[in-house]
């Protein structure tokens, strides 16, 4: 037997709110004192009131928990099942947002800098907004127990050259020269030449690494600051430029390629772990194997980030309205699979 003010402790509702569910038939209303005559709570009581504790967690409201307790054909399961799907897409809501505030917090980029920084998404609205770059973030997001750090693995010579195209992109902003002359390119294209011997040749990788840099971020103000307002929002065009016009490069053309060899093969019922799918799949992880600072062990764990960016609920939504095992789902898990079979050979 318990009090009151034991059940509060141990149930987690204030005194009110007890009261109120017992006023209202939903918990049960003790008639037992002890001797001191505080009300004395029985095992039935205090597991009635963390059953109305549980549905109240789940976002229930009063009339809601009173039509399952009180229906007599109340089906447990069933609504169970529903709890579990609605948690799930919480879950992944939270995690969208959690992965994007991380993105800010290691990079300084802001939420608009994020929105405005990809093309595709500056017309879409909040909510699939953050779904699809919460996504997208857990594809780049570094492994648990492995830091990369980029300008290490890049030699002094190599960040002087950096440095050095940087300041020159500056001064030909100076000088007035449009972001798509060949002089502002040609130094856009060395940067890239540079960072690709640790990086990628890959424009994608090279766009993504770039979001730093998008208006609003730290580093953008950085600029502004040291070279004077509307230099940072001019390199960032020139990347972005550059990222345009050289998008049809080898390393994405294969990339693509395979994802919608992969995408034909299911639709033409192929298995996920077919010899044809699996094929393609060891493409992408071709493309990832290209990121020399990675370690393999990190090479396979953005592999299988990709397998959980296409399973999540924004692709499947957005790649097979909603469908559960749309191309969306078969990408996911034929890039599992593969995974999986080559992590037990490493």
């Amino acid at each position: 037997m318990k009090t009151l003010n034991e059940v509060v402790e141990i149930v987690g509702f204030s005194r009110r709110v007890i009261q109120e569910y017992e006023d209202e038939g939903l918990a049960i209303k003790p008639n037992n004192t002890n001797k001191y005559g505080h009300l004395q709570y029985d095992n039935n009581a205090l597991e009635r009131l963390w059953q109305l504790r549980f549905y109240k967690e789940l976002g229930y409201d009063k009339k809601k928990i009173k039509s399952i307790m009180e229906a007599s054909n109340y089906d447990k399961k069933k609504e169970l099942e529903k709890v579990i799907d609605s948690l799930e897409k919480e879950k992944e809501k939270l995690d969208n947002l959690i992965g994007i505030a991380q993105m800010m917090k290691e990079t300084g980029i802001s939420f608009s800098a994020l929105r405005f920084g990809i093309k595709e998404l500056e017309d879409t609205n909040f909510d699939e907004i953050s779904s699809m770059l919460g996504a997208m973030f857990t594809i780049f997001k570094p492994t648990a127990d492995e830091e990369i750090n980029f300008e290490e693995a890049l030699t002094e010579e190599d960040l002087d050259a950096l440095f050095a195209a940087f300041e020159k992109i500056m001064n030909l902003c100076e000088k007035g020269m449009d972001i798509s002359s060949e002089e502002v390119q040609c130094q856009i294209a060395l940067m890239h030449e540079i960072t690709s011997k640790k990086l990628s040749k890959s424009i994608m990788v090279f766009l993504w690494t770039s979001l730093c840099l998008s208006p609003d971020s730290e580093m953008a103000t950085e600029i502004d600051k040291d070279y004077g307002k509307g230099k940072a929002a001019y390199f960032y065009n020139a990347l972005q430029h550059y990222c345009s016009v050289n998008a049809d490069n080898e390393a994405d053309k294969e990339f693509n390629t395979a994802l919608e060899n992969i995408a034909e093969l299911g639709m033409k019922k192929y298995t996920t772990s077919s010899d044809e799918v699996q094929s393609e799949v060891k493409k992408l992880y071709h493309f990832y194997n290209g990121i020399s600072v990675l370690s393999e062990k990190a090479k396979l764990g953005m592999l299988r980030n990709m397998a959980q960016l296409y399973g999540s609920r924004a692709y499947i939504n957005a790649f097979d309205n909603g469908a559960d095992k749309g191309i969306s789902w078969f990408i996911s898990r034929a890039i599992t699979i593969y995974c999986d079979r080559l992590e037990k050979g490493l």
